[in-house]
């Protein structure tokens, strides 16, 4: 993992984050990874095509329309820690993720995103970042702002040994504007339609954090974040949905209109 920026921030009101000289023993990154789910309700039935943002690098295994497993690994480009408590409180990272997605009749009228600069907030338990999409009817999107929701997380702690804190983001869930600025990307011809029932696990993310002093030897530099385990009641998210995964319902009713393109 490449050395990164440290940002230490006062718990004093309206002092702005300094930038600490740590970056030569601290280095972290991010891996997203994509479940069946989101594979197959959002990419393959829609025959999307996924690649990786530089300088992310990713791990994709199958073809559009027929992915079986895409990760894609993120460096962090800082790392935020309050400068009292020395916790973590968050990791901007570099890259993304890229989705293209050709016109398919009456749901879909093509086109592509980026989602890139993602930062975890890990005490407000969400993902920021942008996503940048053009449709093929000319509709240009450039959204920031929260693009998942980290519904539980949970950690395995450093030792001196293994100075390596290993964070792992479980279940996140697409945020209903995030949703909202992909569908328009694409093209979408459905809107927003409800679909209760439907998965909205999008996947997971891994973070590890390598946390050392070079002197003195094996001093650790912070203490890991708070983790909270409150999960959202589970009809908050069945009862949302977005253009692509109405491509799903319309699918069910008129597999006629639906077609997949094997590569």
């Amino acid at each position: 993992m490449a050395s990164i920026t440290i940002l230490a921030v006062s718990s004093t009101a309206g002092a702005a984050p300094t930038t600490d000289d740590l970056s030569f023993s601290t280095s972290a990154s991010a891996t997203l990874t994509l479940s069946a789910d989101a594979l197959d309700t959002l990419f393959n039935i829609s025959a999307s095509q996924l690649s990786e943002v530089s300088p992310g690098t990713g791990e994709i295994i199958g073809y559009p329309g027929g992915y079986t497993q895409a990760s894609f690994s993120l460096p962090g480009a800082s790392l935020v820690y309050d400068d009292e408590t020395k916790e973590i409180m968050g990791l901007s990272t570099s890259g993304g993720f890229r989705v293209e997605a050709g016109p398919v009749a009456g749901i879909l009228v093509g086109g592509s995103f980026e989602v890139s600069g993602l930062a975890i907030d890990f005490s407000a338990q969400r993902v920021d970042g942008t996503i940048q999409g053009q449709s093929n009817g000319g509709t240009t999107v450039s959204y920031t702002g929260t693009i998942f929701n980290i519904p539980l997380m949970t950690y395995n702690p450093a030792s001196w040994q293994s100075p390596t804190y290993s964070v792992q983001l479980n279940a996140i869930t697409l945020d209903p504007q995030a949703m909202g600025a992909m569908t328009s990307s694409l093209g979408s011809l459905l809107g927003t339609l409800p679909i209760e029932g439907m998965p909205f696990n999008f996947g997971s993310m891994n973070v590890s954090i390598f946390d050392q002093t070079l002197d003195p030897p094996d001093t650790m530099l912070f203490t890991p974040p708070t983790l909270a385990v409150a999960v959202p009641e589970p009809g908050t998210w069945a009862l949302m949905g977005l253009g692509l995964m109405g491509v799903v319902a319309v699918r069910r009713h008129h597999p006629q209109q639906v077609t997949r393109a094997h590569i």
